[in-house]
């Protein structure tokens, strides 16, 4: 990782700030870009099941109350990560 280095000469608090915020939110946009790619992935079926922490048949029954939507690629089901999360946050606040 480069490092970079700032002398700080003939710079007053209000320049200072500035630098300093905008550091800041380089680095709080990265790390939201990498939390939104991961939460992206899709599981299979039983990935989905251990992550929710349930059953396959009760992953199957929130799928037909249209609680949690599926994804068929060919013949198998995939289940987004991100849906999953705000699915059962959704469900959470019901």
């Amino acid at each position: 990782m480069a490092h970079n280095i700032i002398q700080l000469q003939n710079i007053d608090i209000k320049e200072l700030k500035q630098i300093v915020s905008s550091v800041f939110k380089e680095e709080i946009s990265k790390i939201n870009n990498e939390k939104s790619s991961i939460n992206d992935e899709l599981l299979s079926r039983n990935e989905a099941a251990f992550f929710l922490g349930i059953s396959l048949p009760t992953l199957r029954s929130y799928v037909k109350r249209g609680v949690i939507s599926e994804k068929r690629l060919g013949s198998k089901l995939y289940y987004s990560k991100k849906e999953l999360i705000s699915s059962m946050v959704d469900s959470k606040k019901s």
